[in-house]
């Protein structure tokens, strides 16, 4: 609340500033009526466009609650009526600024001085112009880059086996596409997806699968990671995240086109970047509510897919080596730099992940619960012990066994071409790395097994 209430009298002073000036200063002077009118209304509009837009960016996401379809109808929006109120103000900003100086200086001097009127005054409306066009250009989001395979159900009968298994116990329908890739993590999405590698764009929901972590958990554990995910399809949480997060990016998009200003001008982006952080804050904190429920309803379709303890282990032990991805990256930029590379990136991982696994168990919880959350895209996610506590999974109920990497009836085994997909799609990355300018060979790396 504290937080909020400094924001809004920064926002305050940013909006009332410039008018309050300019009504001092026309008003100290002698006038003809004509002049006072426009001036006045002028200034009472330029306030009332900037209270509109911050009690707009405060009310609507209190007022949306819980309410995950409200908030992906009113998002949208509430984001166009803020940006526009905003720009617009800025640019009467600017207007009064300009008219200000051209009165004061017509009844002091005689004469006026337009290079200060154009600096001054022609800054404002130039950041309110660049803030009108991009909140309404024509808003055409690329397709969401993957580093990944597609999986073909004629190449991998036992995997699809295993997920339509999973889909029909859990009444759910499989997911259009499934993605294997090299990141340690578990997402499904709805967005257009774009593979490294290929032109093919893939439309409708993908499930997208970490093969590292599939060499470090068992069968069940990757059943109950599928069903949160799935949980996620049957909620229709992509459906939703597909909706509200192009406000996201158009209110991003806004905040960077409000800094490009530079010299004067850089002072009218003040109660830009004022007031769409403070929308942008707001309607994150309802969206991270939402999200965090919806976490919680998927965390029991994934129990009912294996058991709670199963997903449990999952959100633990990908907590726990996820981490290792950076020291695999690191390893392989090292190497690459030598003029060598690795033939399989994942085949390194599990080796990381089996010299990783040491200490007691309560170390181990430690960093499993502090890097617990499974990253994704849009969602943020409820810390890992409150997940926990809500599946009845406690902390006493975990052995070091546990968390261990899984030796027998591993995941990977599922997929029949598992060595060739990560063979391939080790060599796009580290090919990315060196592209990136992360790496620096010296000549054509040559392969390394590990």
């Amino acid at each position: 609340m504290q937080f909020v209430l400094k924001r809004v009298a920064i926002l305050i002073v940013s909006i009332a500033l410039v008018p309050a000036l300019s009504w001092l200063i026309v008003h100290a002077q002698k006038s003809r009526p004509s002049d006072f009118a426009f001036f006045d209304s002028t200034i009472y509009l330029t306030l009332l466009l900037g209270a509109m837009a911050i009690v707009l960016s405060l009310v609507v996401p209190f007022a949306v609650g819980r309410n995950r379809n409200a908030l992906a109808s009113l998002f949208g929006p509430t984001v166009r009526i803020v940006t526009l109120a905003v720009g617009l103000a800025v640019i009467l900003q600017g207007i009064l600024v300009a008219a200000t100086i051209i009165r004061a200086e017509t009844q002091t001097l005689g004469s006026v001085h337009f290079n200060l009127v154009l600096i001054l005054g022609g800054g404002g409306i130039l950041v309110g112009i660049a803030v009108l066009m991009a909140s309404l250009a024509f808003l055409k989001r690329p397709p969401m880059p993957v580093l990944g395979h597609t999986l073909v159900r004629e190449e991998e009968p036992s995997f699809f086996t295993f997920l339509d298994g999973l889909a029909g116990r859990l009444s759910a329908s499989p997911p259009d596409h499934v993605v294997v890739g090299l990141e340690p993590t578990f997402y499904v999405t709805s967005e257009p997806v774009s593979l490294a590698g290929n032109d093919k764009i893939l439309h409708g929901e993908t499930l997208y699968l970490s093969l590292p972590l599939c060499r470090v958990l068992r069968k069940e554990v990757l059943a109950a990671v599928i069903g949160h995910e799935l949980g996620h399809f049957i909620g229709k949480d992509t459906a939703y995240s597909r909706k509200f997060a192009p406000a996201f990016v158009r209110l991003g998009r806004t905040l960077t086109a409000s800094q490009t200003a530079t010299g004067w001008s850089a002072l009218y982006s003040i109660p830009v970047q004022a007031i769409l952080g403070l929308c942008l804050y707001e309607f994150s904190k309802a969206a991270s509510r939402i999200g965090r429920e919806r976490e919680f309803e998927a965390d029991i379709v994934g129990a009912r897919a294996a058991s709670p303890t199963d997903l449990g282990t999952s959100l633990l032990k990908v907590g726990l080596y996820s981490r290792l991805w950076g020291e695999v990256l690191g390893n392989t930029v090292s190497l690459l730099n030598k003029g060598r590379a690795y033939t399989n990136l994942s085949d390194f991982f599990q080796h990381c992940c089996l010299n990783a696994f040491s200490g007691s168990k309560e170390q181990l919880l430690a960093v499993a619960l502090d890097e617990g959350a499974i990253s994704h895209p849009v969602d943020t996610h409820p810390p890992t012990s409150a997940r926990l506590d809500r599946m009845g999974v406690r902390q006493d109920m975990i052995s070091t066994e546990i968390l261990a990497p899984d030796g027998e009836d591993r995941s990977i085994t599922l997929f029949h071409r598992a060595n060739a997909y990560e063979e391939g799609l080790s060599t796009l990355q580290q090919q990315w790395l060196v592209a990136a300018g992360h790496a620096r060979p010296p000549e054509e790396a040559t392969p390394r097994s590990r």
